[in-house]
C-alpha cells in the first residue's frame, strides 16, 4: 500500500529520529506480519512521535482491520480521517471505514 511508503518518506525527512521504527513497522508489512507493524506503530504513538500525522493512523487501522480488530481500526480510520488535509485521501479512508461499518 502507497501509504506505508508516504509514512516513511515522511518520518525521514521531518522525524529521523523514528524512521528506524517506521522502517521495522514496513518491513513487518512487507513480511506479512501486520501484528509486529501494529506493535511497532503503537510504540511510536505512546512515545508522542508522528500523532499528528494522518498516514500513521491509516496504516495503524490498515493492520488492525487485518487482524480483525475492528474497533481499533474504526478508531484508527476516524483519527486519520479527522487529521487528512487532501480530499482524496479523505475519500479513501472514509470508503474504508465504511466497509469496516457494513
Amino acid at each position: 500500500m502507497g501509504s506505508h511508503r508516504r509514512l516513511l518518506r515522511h518520518a525521514a525527512i521531518y522525524h529521523p529520529i523514528t524512521l528506524c521504527g517506521i522502517k521495522s513497522c514496513n518491513s513487518s508489512w512487507d513480511a506479512k506480519s501486520p501484528k509486529a507493524g501494529l506493535i511497532i506503530i503503537n510504540k511510536l504513538l505512546e512515545e508522542d512521535k508522528l500523532t499528528s500525522y494522518h498516514l500513521i493512523f491509516a496504516v495503524r487501522a490498515d493492520f488492525s482491520k487485518r487482524l480483525g480488530l475492528k474497533d481499533e481500526a474504526v478508531k484508527s480510520y476516524q483519527k486519520a480521517i479527522k487529521l487528512t488535509r487532501q480530499e482524496p485521501e479523505r475519500w479513501y479512508l472514509e470508503n474504508q471505514l465504511s466497509e469496516i461499518l457494513k
